[in-house]
């Protein structure tokens, strides 16, 4: 739902879906949906809203848990890390 409001650029609405989305997968234990939304939340607050260090915060615990699962989601979350430090946006 919340990437639908991205695309909609009702940013505010993705914003509120996205922060209520984290604390239910997290109880729920679904991890790598937690780091799929916690990635998300990082590129929409950085690429949308110029939030570099919430959303840097964001993407670096979607990493932390990719890396816990040993997935290979983790490569693509570095790299965007990555792209994001060494870009003037």
């Amino acid at each position: 739902m919340a990437n639908i409001y991205v695309n909609q650029r009702k940013i505010s609405y993705a914003l509120v879906t996205y922060k209520k989305a984290v604390p239910i997968q997290d109880q729920i234990q679904d991890m790598r949906g937690e780091a799929i939304t916690l990635a998300s939340l990082g590129q929409m607050l950085v690429y949308e809203l110029g939030d570099y260090e919430q959303g840097l915060d964001y993407l670096q615990q979607s990493l932390s848990i990719l890396q816990h699962l040993q997935s290979c989601e983790a490569h693509t979350v570095r790299q965007i890390i990555f792209s994001i430090q060494n870009s003037n946006i």
